[in-house]
């Protein structure tokens, strides 16, 4: 909009320009329009009265018609700007109280999900609390069970088939024997395997 605004100031000000000129140059030549740039005879009044009548010179008549001109044109253009800054407000209120609806329902929405995520969450945790209750109960009891059952097969058998487990559930195995036999199921693997099982986890 400044844009236009300042197009439009230079183009009525050239205008203007252009045309005090082409105004003083055809009082001064005979016709300028046909190239006919001989000067022209002022004639003498002979009423020295009428000349009171009009004091202001040419170029300040010219310069307060321009002035004049300009001014209505700033006025001009100053309303015309005035009402289309008034309608860009509005539009841009009407688009801000939108603009704030939606904000407002999208943090609704947020926080809705937010309770509603909080709330799996914690669902989540019992169950998971739950199971790992459950499954630490059942462990034990497998491991215990397991344990008995490794205890009174032979060494080598019980290490094969122990160092078949994760090294957790092994290291578990057998840590919860007796130490005696516990020894010579180690005694049966390889060095790598014992340091697996017996160091710190």
């Amino acid at each position: 909009m400044k844009t236009i605004i300042i197009y439009a100031l230079a183009f009525i000000l050239a205008f203007a320009s252009v045309t005090g000129a082409v105004y003083l140059l055809n009082n001064r030549y005979e016709n300028i329009f046909a190239f006919n740039f001989t000067e022209t005879k002022i004639e003498e009044v002979a009423d020295s009265s009428a000349l009171n009548e009009y004091p202001v010179s040419l170029d300040e008549y010219t310069k307060q018609v321009i002035s004049e001109i300009k001014g209505e044109l700033i006025d001009t253009l100053a309303k015309l700007n005035q009402k289309v800054v008034v309608d860009t407000v509005y539009k841009e209120i009407v688009k801000d109280e939108m603009l704030i609806d939606s904000l407002k329902k999208a943090e609704q929405a947020k926080l809705a999900a937010n309770r509603t995520a909080e709330e799996k969450t914690k669902e989540l945790e019992a169950l998971k609390n739950q199971s790992q209750a459950t499954n630490t109960a059942e462990y034990k009891e497998w491991i215990s069970s397991t344990v008995k059952l490794y205890e009174s097969m032979d060494s080598k058998k019980a290490a094969k088939i122990i160092s078949g487990y994760s090294d957790n559930v092994a290291r578990d195995l057998i840590y919860s024997m007796k130490k005696k036999k516990a020894a010579e199921i180690l005694s049966n693997l390889n060095s790598e395997q014992i340091v697996k099982l017996t160091q710190a986890k």
